[in-house]
């Protein structure tokens, strides 16, 4: 049903008031709707400090009123309009974890739900696809203790719903879908300034990357880098926050720059590295604070957190020094704040540290934001201008000489050169191909503007160095990951006594989001639930596109404010704003604030509230221009960490450019950096957690109804309930449907046979009937020719042409309605044959699945996909086993045919040595026989007649003598023979003849031997050898011979080398008694 809430009670109050009301709202009518309201009901009536509050129909009147009490004794008159009063219902608010239970589900109910769990320390409720998140302002460990942590990790996506709500749920539902392989996601934190936007984005990262890194297989140990990875990312958050955070009267946190932190994951899921992209850091913060508020937080810990040493060093001094206190720095604070000052410096340094910045790094940096504190105490002396002299740096003022020379020595400039650059201007003045330079002095609002710039410029130069040196640690490669989930983290919708560009910037930002959410969840899902004609009853909402385009659009104050900073003209805010309101007044988001007059402002209906932004200093603060001259003094610095911060400047920030066109103001630059975020957004899917500040103070335990109403109205809490609780949350194509979920129909016709035959039924088309169960529609279309266009050669009007064309629109239609019939089929076999319209819907193209089905599906698919993962495990492990035993088989094998090689191997060397062993004896039985073969007595005889003439003094040349001749020797060994013939062996081997060197044939009986009568020759032949030294000493006596070789020494003796045979030991040895027969029968 349609919303109607109090706007539209009030309007038809108007209404009755004057008398338009129609027929339905006669007599008769009032008399019919006051019968709901019996006595005793409970009802919600509108209060001015409680918005709502809970009363009991006492009674009912005549007119259309109606009697409640409050309490005892406080009875009122309602009047009856329309809706109001609203029923109570039996509702128990502390256990209503999602607001989409709620019956009835009312704008009251909303509240109070809300306000009872937030006294019963239950901060976090669903509201449909949002979390709502109520900051406590104060510490809750178990809210966020590591045993928390473990439950949401451990828990199965489709089990999220029954646990409590919480900001780990909705990381995990982010995660679990990105395992899953459904993309990437994002995570959109909004809320007012101090609603605790940071602290949830800060548990979200924390989450994420210790969930990523602990996702491992049991047993698998988490690798080091992902440890290193997942402690950097972490580690970065500090230095951001000290940095870019600021305290303010509403928030003693408040970011002061947007940050989208893009968590990258792998195949595996497993967190690879991040990203940080920035979004306009509050510049004039660092310069100018209103009164309340605090510069960032770093000063605060530089001042109250370093040692004494380095306090000397810096030129900070003393806290107590009057010399030492700084106008950029309000140092009211409290030892508390103090102490927590200390303890954050350190934790800062220790993630510089971790993030590889250094110890000389640090140096430098807090050198130069000393510095910066430095510049706030240079005054100029005012009264020397007005005078008609030039403006310079008051000499009389110690606090301002002694922070001047500390800024020269810490940014390593010169004194001269800084005076110069703040009190003169440099103007350039290019008449034809002439170009005359001089330079004028400044007005003292100039001097104090050129100062503060160059605060801001070497700020904001540190802080982008900080990034980049954040994101080179940080990042992974682009090869490494392949999804990411986004956390936006940007500043919350503002609105002070104040408000000024960087506050116009804010609030469009977070325009920007609340139109994203909008557009994709409140207008495009109902949009599309009519376009694929689902039954749907349209609820109303809020949209601010209007108010989105009066800031933004063709014609806007975006467009305006440029097109003046683009004029070459002195800024007049006057001129300004009225030319605002006469080209935007005909918008109804825009007026003129009525509480401030003679001063240029105007107002603009936010879709959170109305905010008044002054128009003084826009256009400035729009150029954000900065002196050459200023930035040719930092690139001159000695000091090298200084002047390297702007060397890698692109170009100067309102500076004109060789084409002469001016330079991006900080309203373009802005509308393009969230346009490419919207466009990041729009590619993943969006997650919801809107934060709500519960109190103005800041204060634990208050509860502002009030506050939380208008919160609650603005982000569109209510509408969001409401749709989600009539939505489908999951739209999925029918053929992306079948792609993920037509397992689940095959595997169910594989257990089924006998359902084939009615899932095989669902391929009829048409007035045809086709195999289409496992066809894909577009390849039905191709294998049936029916794509659009036809056959050449055909004119459109001809009646083949139409012919087709209702062919292929009857098909077109048979494959929808199959499709249609195939999923039907898939969510009969998970949940039933009873599915009502609530759980599901079937579009023209799509199916729309109701809460909770979508996990469902999810967890029967994975079910199906681990049963044949399971399978796939069992097959490859039987393959594997097999594979096992037929290499222990070849293995066994192998050895067996390896030990019969050998012994064969063996065997033949063993035959091969017998047969060597034959040989070398007939060789060596050979050559004992020619020895034996030799006269031995006409060797001695021929001896003895040398030697008498060698005594007779008669040279006796030795007769030549050939050694190879052998010597006939005829023995005869008869008896020998006759033994030897009693073998068939020695029989064969009788018949083997064999020819001597004189050509003479014998057989190996006649040419051998015994070993025991070569023994007896060697003996007979030693005493012929005695008898031979004696002459040969008579001889060398006598005749005087030089050398023994010239004497002949009868039978000569070779000694031949070791055996060849190397195989020849594995025998055993013949006894030498042997004979030959012997060893031949061996």
């Amino acid at each position: 049903a349609v919303l109607r809430g109090r706007n539209v009670g009030v309007a038809e109050n108007s209404r009755r008031k004057q008398g338009k009301l129609d027929t339905d709202t006669s007599i008769d009518g009032t008399a019919a709707v006051l019968k709901k309201y019996e006595k005793g009901l409970d009802v919600w009536i509108q209060d001015d400090s409680l918005v709502w509050v809970q009363a009991t129909v006492v009674g009912t009147m005549k007119d259309g009123r109606i009697i409640v009490r409050l309490g005892p004794g406080q009875d009122t008159v309602v009047w009856v309009k329309g809706d109001y009063p609203q029923l109570c219902g039996e509702n128990n608010f502390v256990n209503t974890e999602d607001l989409t239970r709620l019956n009835p589900l009312t704008e009251p109910a909303v509240l109070q739900c809300i306000h009872e769990r937030y006294k019963q320390g239950e901060y976090y409720t669903t509201a449909g696809i949002t979390l709502v998140a109520v900051n406590p302002f104060s510490t809750v460990p178990s809210l966020y203790s590591q045993a928390k942590t473990h439950l949401y990790s451990s828990t199965q996506p489709q089990d999220l719903k029954d646990l409590p709500p919480h900001v780990f749920a909705v990381a995990q539902q982010a995660f679990s879908n990105l395992s899953r392989g459904l993309g990437s996601k994002a995570v959109i934190v909004s809320g007012e300034s101090g609603a605790g936007k940071t602290w949830t984005a800060r548990c979200l990262m924390r989450y994420l990357a210790t969930t990523s890194a602990g996702k491992r297989l049991p047993g698998q140990r988490t690798p080091t880098s992902i440890v290193k990875i997942e402690k950097r990312i972490l580690d970065s958050n500090p230095i951001l926050e000290a940095f870019g955070n600021a305290g303010t009267v509403r928030n003693h946190n408040s970011s002061r720059f947007g940050k989208f932190i893009q968590l990258q994951f792998n195949r595996s899921s497993q967190l690879v590295g991040a990203s940080i992209q920035t979004y306009l850091l509050e510049k004039t913060r660092v310069v100018h604070q209103a009164q309340g508020e605090r510069n960032y937080h770093i000063f605060y810990q530089l001042y109250h957190g370093i040692t004494d040493e380095e306090r000397e060093y810096l030129g900070l001094g003393g806290e107590e020094e009057e010399e030492y206190q700084f106008d950029w720095l309000p140092t009211d604070d409290s030892q508390n704040d103090r102490d927590e000052d200390w303890s954050s410096f350190a934790i800062t340094r220790q993630a510089m540290a971790s993030l590889g910045i250094g110890k000389c790094q640090q140096q430098e940096i807090f050198m130069l934001l000393s510095a910066i504190l430095h510049l706030g105490n240079i005054m100029f002396n005012s009264e020397a201008h007005d005078d008609g002299c030039p403006c310079t740096i008051e000499e009389d003022n110690q606090r301002c000489q002694q922070s001047l020379r500390t800024v020269c020595s810490l940014l390593g400039m010169n004194e001269d050169s800084l005076g110069r650059c703040l009190t003169y201007r440099r103007i350039t003045a290019a008449p034809g191909r002439r170009k005359s330079v001089f330079m004028k002095p400044c007005k003292p609002a100039e001097c104090v503007s050129r100062r503060d710039c160059l605060a801001k410029l070497l700020y904001a130069r540190l802080f982008d160095w900080l990034v980049d040196i954040i994101n080179k640690n940080i990042c992974g490669e682009q090869a490494e990951w392949k999804s990411f989930i986004g956390l936006l983290d940007v500043y919350g919708f503002e609105s002070f006594p104040d408000n000024s560009l960087e506050q116009l910037c804010i609030n469009y930002a977070n325009e920007k989001l609340q139109q994203h959410f909008v557009h994709h969840f409140l207008r495009a899902q109902q949009d599309e639930y009519e376009q694929e004609m689902v039954p749907w009853t349209f609820c109303q909402f809020v949209d601010n596109r209007d108010c989105l385009e009066l800031i933004e659009g063709r014609i806007s104050i975006f467009a305006l404010v440029n097109e003046e900073c683009r004029l070459n003209r002195p800024s007049d805010s006057l001129q300004l704003a009225d030319r605002l309101h006469s080209t935007l007044g005909t918008s109804r988001h825009i007026s003129r604030p009525k509480n401030i007059q003679g001063q240029a402002a105007f107002t603009v209906c936010h879709y959170a509230d109305r905010v008044t932004y002054r128009v003084d200093g826009i256009m400035e603060k729009n150029k954000d221009a900065v002196p050459e001259e200023l930035v040719e003094l930092i690139t001159q610095s000695n000091n090298r960490f200084v002047s390297s911060l702007i060397q890698d400047m692109d170009m100067l920030e309102g500076a004109t450019n060789k084409k002469g066109r001016t330079a991006r103001t900080v309203v373009s630059k802005f509308k393009s950096s969230l346009d490419s975020l919207m466009q990041t957004l729009e590619s993943t899917a969006p997650h919801y957690i809107r934060c709500i500040k519960p109190n103005l103070q800041s204060r634990p335990g208050v509860f502002d109804r009030k506050h939380v109403h208008s919160q609650l109205q603005a982000c569109g809490v209510l509408e969001t309930v409401n749709i989600s609780r009539l939505s489908y949350p999951t739209r999925l194509g029918y053929h992306a449907f079948l792609e993920r979920y037509g397992i689940i129909m095959r595997t169910a016709a594989d257990q089924a046979p006998e359902s084939r035959s009615s899932v095989s039924s669902l391929s009829s088309l048409s007035d045809e009937n086709l195999d289409t169960e496992n066809m894909d529609p577009q390849e039905l279309l191709r294998r049936k020719n029916l794509a659009p266009g036809g056959t050449p050669g055909r004119t459109p009007g001809t009646p083949g042409k139409r012919r087709r064309r209702r062919t292929c629109r009857r098909t077109a239609v048979g494959i929808e309605h199959h499709a249609r019939q195939c999923c039907q089929a898939i969510l009969r076999v998970v949940f039933g044959p009873s599915l009502t319209q609530q759980q599901v819907q079937y579009g023209k193209s799509k199916v729309f699945l109701g809460h909770g089905m979508f996990d469902e599906l999810e967890s029967a698919r994975a079910r199906l996909l681990s049963q044949n993962a399971f399978t796939i495990q069992c097959s490859w492990r039987r393959y594997k086993r097999r594979k096992v035993a037929m290499a222990t088989a070849a293995l066994t094998i192998q050895r067996y045919f390896r030990g019969w090689k050998a012994r064969h191997y063996i065997k033949t060397l063993h035959r091969a040595a017998r047969i060597i062993q034959r040989a070398f004896l007939r060789h060596m039985l050979r050559k004992v026989q020619e020895r034996l073969e030799k006269d031995l007595e006409d060797t001695l005889l021929g001896l003895e007649e040398q030697m008498e003439h060698a005594l007779s003094g008669i040279d006796l040349e030795c007769p030549d003598m050939d050694p190879e001749a052998a010597v006939a020797m005829d023995t005869s060994h008869d008896n020998t023979l006759n033994n030897m013939m009693e073998t068939d062996e020695f029989e064969t081997q009788l018949r083997w003849r064999t020819t001597d060197n004189s050509g003479r044939e014998s057989s190996l009986y006649e040419e051998s031997l015994t070993i025991r009568e070569m023994v007896m020759s060697k003996d007979r032949d030693s005493e012929e050898r005695g008898e031979r030294r004696w002459l040969d000493r008579a001889i060398f006596q006598r005749q005087g011979v030089a050398s023994i070789r010239q004497v002949l020494k009868g039978p000569i003796v070779f000694h031949v080398k070791a055996s060849v045979l190397a195989f020849s030991n594995i025998c055993p040895w013949i006894d030498t008694s042997y004979s030959l027969t012997d060893v031949l029968r061996f």
